[in-house]
């Protein structure tokens, strides 16, 4: 059947349960043995598509022969209650033996998926840093948006985002050109900013002058008020020394 024709080898598709496990255990071992030896047989290489795919098929060969060496025992078992215990345990031996073979002979493609996987999220991580640069700070000055764009600028998207370097340009390109709204929005209110304090610095300045010119005018009146009073006393006092020799 499909599934026997998948086995590794296809030799023990003509074991029988009672080959199996009406033995002793260096049956099983002799076929787990032979299992085992083809399938390390077959080196293939998991960093190209043809091999890993080998790989897989391989595993899968090595899973099917578990389930059919397994199901051989499950058949045996029911014809046989009373060695239910020691197939059952021999099934286990099959089991582990078996799945720990399929870990092994899919390790290659299992660490080549970890190392894509890693890759894929340093990659990640590196656009999301691009996508991470502050956009909603209010507060921050034309000087360091500016910076923030000098900085994204010298960015280079290379051959190491490999897959993912369209993304990174469109996630570079759309913050940059968020950053150079912001910074054209931050300098115009910095702008109006300087020109409404130096309104208001020309403005307390004059208010300043007039104040001071009020100042000197009302001083210059009463100094003159004062001059003109001693000049009154003064002459008073003439009058009156006048008056009196005129009298003596």
């Amino acid at each position: 059947m499909a599934e026997q024709a998948q086995t590794l080898p296809t030799t023990i598709q003509s074991l029988t349960a009672a080959d199996l496990f009406d033995g002793d255990a260096e049956t099983v071992e002799q076929v787990l043995a032979e299992v085992e030896t083809t399938a390390r047989s077959v080196v293939s290489d998991a960093t190209t598509a043809k091999g890993r795919k080998a790989i897989a098929s391989l595993a899968s060969k090595v899973a099917r022969s578990k389930t059919f060496l397994d199901g051989l025992g499950k058949d045996h078992v029911a014809q046989l209650k009373r060695r239910t215990g020691e197939v059952d345990a021999k099934r286990r031996t099959i089991r582990n033996r078996l799945d720990a073979l399929k870990a092994e002979v899919r390790q290659p493609l299992t660490e080549y998926e970890q190392r894509e996987a890693d890759r894929q999220a340093a990659i990640r991580e590196r656009i999301d840093a691009l996508r991470a640069i502050p956009l909603d700070d209010s507060f921050a000055v034309a000087e360091t948006l500016q910076a923030r764009i000098v900085e994204l600028e010298a960015v280079e998207i290379g051959d190491d985002y490999a897959e993912f370097a369209d993304e990174a340009r469109e996630v570079k390109a759309a913050t940059l050109h968020e950053l150079g709204r912001r910074l054209e929005v931050t300098r115009e209110r910095e702008l109006a900013e300087a020109r409404a304090a130096a309104e208001r610095q020309e403005r307390e300045r004059r208010e300043r002058e007039i104040r001071e010119a009020t100042i000197a005018e009302q001083a210059k009146r009463e100094a003159e008020q004062a001059a003109a009073a001693e000049q009154r006393r003064a002459q008073a006092e003439r009058a009156a020394a006048e008056r009196r020799a005129r009298e003596a």
